[in-house]
């Protein structure tokens, strides 16, 4: 009840109750008495409150010290990772300027410059279907052009389809 009464939840309430259990029979059975028996409820709800402060004093250091670790956590990209995505996304331009200029725009559009794609459809007059069709069009012209073209030998194949992940 004392630990209900603190608002502590259902699962937290268990572990405290289960380790004040432990404490209790552990002291009993290394001391083998208390001093007054009747002073056992007394003596599980003085141990119980010890459990219960330790809990606490344990959670708020751990996110004290995860709150420090936040603050000087780096989240920005890693500078090989950057260098990466820059080298894929000039791969991917070279090998889209051997495209025609209608498969260029649709894949430039979509993929590279991440428009959304009912603007796309707007700007260029056509449904969102029918951008649907274009841009497995176009997919399928830059896949064979990646295969059969000098990108292939160069390594970049491998760039360009972890970037498009086709």
């Amino acid at each position: 009840s004392k630990l209900r009464n603190r608002g502590v939840r259902q699962e937290e309430r268990l572990d405290v109750i289960q380790e004040t259990y432990v404490r209790v029979l552990a002291y009993l059975k290394k001391h083998q008495k208390l001093d007054n028996a009747g002073a056992l409820g007394a003596f599980v709800n003085a141990v119980c409150g010890n459990v219960l402060m330790e809990r606490v004093r344990h959670d708020s250091r751990a996110r004290a010290v995860q709150d420090t670790f936040e603050e000087y956590a780096d989240l920005s990209p890693l500078p090989e990772a950057a260098m990466v995505t820059a080298e894929r996304r000039r791969a991917v331009t070279l090998l889209i300027q051997t495209l025609s200029a209608s498969d260029q725009a649709v894949l430039r559009a979509v993929f590279l410059d991440e428009e959304d794609r009912d603007q796309v459809c707007e700007r260029m007059g056509i449904s969102r279907d029918y951008l649907r069709v274009l841009i497995f069009r176009a997919r399928n012209r830059f896949r064979a052009e990646l295969r059969g073209g000098s990108f292939q030998a160069a390594g970049i194949f491998l760039l360009i389809m972890i970037r498009i992940q086709w």
